[in-house]
């Protein structure tokens, strides 16, 4: 009779740290109208906007998501232009011991769409720590029509990418490449509508 009480507690314990466990995990929300950028005639020329807070994090966050994006839709970082591309991205670090920092971006901005340099990170970040971060994504026609957008949650404490994502760009650097893999794959599922 004990030992079945203790595995149903068991189970009951491990079914409850699973479920705690998963409501933390990171999330991706994307919405698509119109036609796939991919079939998309010729001439489209997409400019890049990024927004983070941070004068040397807006030009480091713009480098990585112009090498993702450019292998999937038309990017220029010259006029004129057919669409853009609005990126805003926010993180804050957290600790095991439940401390937190101030998530950016802390004002109003302009965006940055290029033309400097970035400075590479040399930081790696405390090793109890993670980063909580979102990025939004919004690609729009010149007359503001919306043809794509996305918003990805990282939560790093409840992912192993957290034991070594510790700093802002590094959280960056993920989600640009997981909402690049989705993006692909939302324009494979909009052009099989076809």
């Amino acid at each position: 009779m004990i030992n079945r009480r203790n595995n149903w507690l068991a189970s009951a314990l491990a079914a409850v740290g699973v479920a705690a466990s998963l409501s933390g995990c990171s999330t991706v929300e994307t919405a698509s109208s119109g036609p796939p950028i991919a079939n998309a005639d010729a001439r489209e020329r997409i400019q890049l906007k990024v927004q983070t807070g941070s004068d040397a994090l807006d030009a480091r966050v713009y480098e990585l998501a112009y090498g993702q994006f450019s292998a999937l839709m038309p990017l220029r970082e010259a006029p004129p232009y057919t669409a853009d591309l609005e990126i805003i991205f926010a993180s804050a670090q957290q600790n095991s011991l439940g401390g937190a920092t101030p998530k950016s971006p802390t004002g109003p901005r302009g965006w940055y769409t290029g033309g400097r340099a970035a400075a590479a990170s040399a930081s790696q970040g405390p090793l109890w720590t993670w980063q909580n971060s979102t990025m939004s994504a919004v690609l729009k026609h010149a007359d503001g029509e919306q043809i794509w957008s996305a918003t990805y949650r990282y939560n790093g404490g409840y992912e192993l990418s957290g034991f070594v994502v510790h700093t802002p760009e590094q959280a960056a650097r993920l989600i640009v490449r997981r909402l690049t893999a989705r993006y692909a794959q939302d324009e494979q599922v909009a052009a099989t509508k076809k």
